[in-house]
């Protein structure tokens, strides 16, 4: 174990004087210490030299990422070494947060992720959105595993045989042999009531709202394309989806329906658990 500069003196001092910098492990191991940062300013801009007090500039291309630290390289003394951005004090009051919910897509998330992550901004807990859902942010935008643990919520499909089927066709035409994509088993159902309700009131155009939400409820259950012959020859159906039961009130809103919560690994968005709710 070696020193890259001892602790200052008067460093209790400068801690009080300056509540808003960081905390500091002063020996360090393998050229690696801990060292404060401002608060109020970007991580691009300034750090404090462990050893003098020295305020150093440190530009976006001194930093080394390691996982999900960020450090920089630095020279003190006649020894180099790199310092690192941690343990940063979040400010109590206005302008606080214990976590941070991203509402991005692919398109945009990358110009608010980037900034972020050179700010620091991603030691705090990411909340998202569907928007980024199996999106590869971290290849996209270039972030490593700054991004992994963050979590998200998603459309989720109710387990069973419906999803089991739909699960199983969706395989065989997909480009790649998964089973299903954002969004795919709500859009899949959307299409399947309006077939049905077609097909059970002999209807086209906007007629076919009428018939939804007899569709959805109150009949013999039934699931995929066999619903519409059914309906066809006169059977009152109750179509359970891709994505579970639907079972639309009286306006046409969908009364039940499932959620995933997703968490982050690379650029996959594995599903923790999915929470059903609803009739």
């Amino acid at each position: 174990m070696a020193h890259l500069g001892t602790k200052p003196a008067d460093w209790d001092k400068y801690v009080k004087n300056n509540p808003q910098s960081g905390t500091i492990d002063y020996v360090v191991e393998n050229n690696i210490v801990d060292a404060p940062v401002y608060k109020n300013m970007s991580l691009k801009e300034v750090v404090m030299n462990v050893s003098t007090g020295q305020k150093l500039k440190i530009t976006t291309n001194n930093f080394t990422q390691i996982g999900r630290s960020k450090y920089a390289n630095v020279r003190i003394g006649s020894q180099s070494g790199l310092l690192r951005i941690t343990n940063i004090r979040k400010p109590t009051g206005k302008g606080g947060a214990d976590a941070i919910v991203g509402i991005l897509f692919p398109e945009t998330g990358c110009g608010v992720l980037q900034p972020a992550f050179e700010q620091g901004l991603l030691d705090t807990p990411w909340y998202m959105t569907d928007g980024v859902k199996d999106a590869g942010l971290a290849s996209l935008c270039g972030l490593g595993t700054a991004l992994d643990g963050f979590k998200g919520t998603a459309p989720g499909s109710a387990a069973g045989e419906a999803k089991d089927a739909f699960e199983a066709a969706y395989a065989e035409v997909s480009a790649d042999g998964s089973p299903t994509f954002i969004f795919a088993p709500q859009a899949y159902d959307a299409v399947m009531l309006m077939a049905i309700s077609a097909a059970a009131n002999g209807v086209t155009g906007p007629e076919i709202a009428s018939g939804l939400v007899a569709a959805s409820s109150g009949g013999e259950k039934c699931i995929g394309v066999a619903c519409i012959a059914l309906a066809a020859d006169g059977v009152d159906v109750d179509y359970v989806g891709a994505s579970g039961e639907i079972e639309l009130n009286a306006v046409g809103d969908p009364t039940a329906a499932t959620y995933d919560i997703w968490t982050t690994e690379g650029d996959t968005n594995p599903v923790l658990k999915s929470v059903d709710f609803g009739s």
